[in-house]
């Protein structure tokens, strides 16, 4: 994901994707209506701009959303992956905090969408890369 987007955003876009995969929500978006001639423009804009908004929602989710490892972390690329950066990335610590921030602040257990399997393997990924292992 690229750098910049508020927290405020990622937690919407969080909550709203948990809401959705829960079966609290259900999302439709019906193309034949925001191709309709008898829609103002006004409208037409509105809807697209609310299509194109739930593709980075959604784009940003993906991104945050990691399905925790079968194993655990037992390897620099396992932290790396729940951390969301790629297999042999060398991201430094100012990095490596500020995505752990972010991550932990969506996924800890006291939070209304918190996970204790997810922010178990935060914890561990933090600290393997801590320790420089491997």
């Amino acid at each position: 994901m690229s750098p910049g987007y508020p927290l405020a955003m990622v937690r919407r876009a969080l909550a709203l994707a948990l809401a959705l995969d829960r079966g609290e929500m259900a999302l439709h978006v019906d193309e034949a209506a925001a191709n309709n001639e008898t829609m103002a423009p006004a409208e037409q804009i509105h809807l697209r701009e609310s299509h194109e908004e739930m593709e980075r929602l959604r784009a940003i989710v993906s991104v945050l959303s990691f399905e925790p490892l079968a194993d655990g972390v037992k390897s620099r690329d396992d932290a790396l992956h729940v951390l969301g950066f790629s297999p042999g990335a060398r991201p430094g610590l100012t990095d490596l905090g500020a995505r752990f921030r972010r991550l932990a602040s969506i996924h800890h257990p006291d939070g209304s969408y918190g996970d204790h399997q997810r922010m178990s393997q935060l914890n561990a990924a933090m600290e393997h890369l801590r320790r420089g292992a491997a």
